[in-house]
């Protein structure tokens, strides 16, 4: 799976590390000019590179409300009845309900069909590291 970094980021880092060295004196014995040109040329080459076109993944979960215990009567009296339960399924993220207004509570979507968000129960601990 690929990795996604913020190119910003990394190019505010390699210039505020360029700028840290100066533009010659007691830093250029430390960092020589051909390490300083190579640094300048790394930057470049970041600034070329096309972004790839990501977006922020969201994170919910479904909230069951109106839970219900439903009796199936099948048209032939052959079969017997059993029940199950059903709940009206409406996303954490963006609080609208799944479109199908009655869905089995053990089989829910992986995604809400509205804001795309993921049902992987919030994943807070993703959030914090945002």
């Amino acid at each position: 799976m690929d990795e996604y970094i913020s190119k910003q980021k990394v190019l505010d880092y390699l210039n505020g590390y360029l700028h840290s060295l100066g533009e010659g004196g007691a830093d250029t014995l430390l960092f020589d000019r051909g390490q300083r040109r190579a640094l300048i040329n790394s930057i470049q080459d970041i600034l070329a590179v096309k972004a790839a076109d990501v977006q922020l993944v969201k994170h919910g979960k479904w909230e069951e409300t109106h839970i219900s215990l439903v009796k199936y009567i099948p048209e032939d009296e052959k079969e017997e009845g059993h029940s199950f339960y059903m709940a009206e399924l409406k996303c954490s993220c963006c609080k609208r309900y799944n479109a199908v207004t009655f869905a089995l509570v053990l089989n829910k979507p992986d995604f809400c069909q509205f804001c795309g968000a993921r049902m992987d129960g919030d994943a807070e601990w993703l959030q914090k590291l945002l």
